[in-house]
């Protein structure tokens, strides 16, 4: 699926110290962004200025298709195999 422009922006390369990199990692991968969008939002919210933070701390969209229908339960396929007992 093809990503919504996401307004002007400037590229930094910051090299971290290992350990900053896999806590920085683990945070986004937490919050399920990649890491980008993480240190994104976060500066932006460093500088003061949550207007620009576009994924953290925000609902995220669960597509229709993925959603359960309220109060229907799947029933199970039917097929034309029959179930072999369980060895014990």
């Amino acid at each position: 699926m093809a990503q919504l422009p996401k307004g002007e922006r400037a590229q930094v390369g910051p090299r971290l110290a290992l350990e900053v990199f896999e806590a920085v990692r683990l945070l986004a991968e937490e919050n399920r962004m990649s890491m980008s969008q993480y240190v994104a939002d976060v500066m932006a919210l460093h500088v003061d200025r949550p207007d620009l933070v576009l994924e953290l701390n925000k609902p995220r969209h669960v597509p229709r298709r993925a959603r359960p229908k309220k109060g229907r339960k799947r029933k199970p396929e039917k097929t034309n195999q029959q179930e072999l007992p369980l060895a014990g």
